[in-house]
């Protein structure tokens, strides 16, 4: 069965999803068959694109865009169309199925590449949750790195103070016995001279 027959019969009976999956296996192959044409199409359309990219990331830019650019996506349906040699021998009925499948895998690769632009949005945006989470939980531990901090110069204040005065103190004890000492030693030689 060709591929218009394929994507009218499925739409007709709404499998609009296994028509999303051929279209979706045709694009890879047409990445994979026909990377030069692809890229060539990409370039004429100021897509950036590049031949020596991955076959994946070439699948990734054409999906990105399909939704964007009408010509793109009138130049790919073309191409799928091509590849399963319906588009250029269509005539009179055929060329009605022609059209209409033409329509719609326009309208399915409209919706893939909305698909893919929803998923890197949201992918965006669980990144920048993710982002923002990871922010957060830095600014968390920078701030408890901060406390310690603090709490590590108070200790260290503290007991260097106590370590000072301690000195402090011991010097004042000892210049007081040597002062005690001396009064001590300089009353008793008073004492022996009074009574000798």
């Amino acid at each position: 069965m060709k591929l218009s027959e394929v994507i009218i019969k499925n739409e007709k009976e709404g499998k609009v999803k296994t028509n999303h999956l051929i279209v979706k296996a045709k694009l890879r192959e047409l990445v994979k068959n026909r990377s030069q044409e692809l890229v060539d199409l990409l370039t004429a359309l100021k897509i950036k694109a590049s031949i020596v990219a991955p076959k994946a990331v070439l699948y990734s830019t054409l999906v990105k865009h399909l939704a964007l650019n009408s010509e793109l996506r009138a130049a790919v349906t073309g191409m799928l169309m091509e590849e399963t040699s319906e588009y250029l021998n269509a005539n009179g009925q055929g060329m009605t199925i022609a059209g209409a499948a033409m329509q719609a895998l326009g309208g399915i690769l409209t919706g893939i590449g909305r698909n893919q632009t929803m998923t890197a949005t949201s992918a965006t945006t669980m990144d920048e949750a993710k982002r923002k989470e990871l922010e957060a939980e830095r600014k968390r531990q920078e701030e408890e790195e901060e406390r310690k901090r603090k709490t590590n110069l108070a200790i260290g204040i503290t007991v260097g103070v106590l370590v000072i005065l301690g000195i402090v103190i011991a010097i004042i004890h000892a210049s007081k016995k040597n002062q005690l000492e001396a009064a001590a030693a300089a009353g008793s030689a008073s004492v022996s001279a009074l009574n000798g």
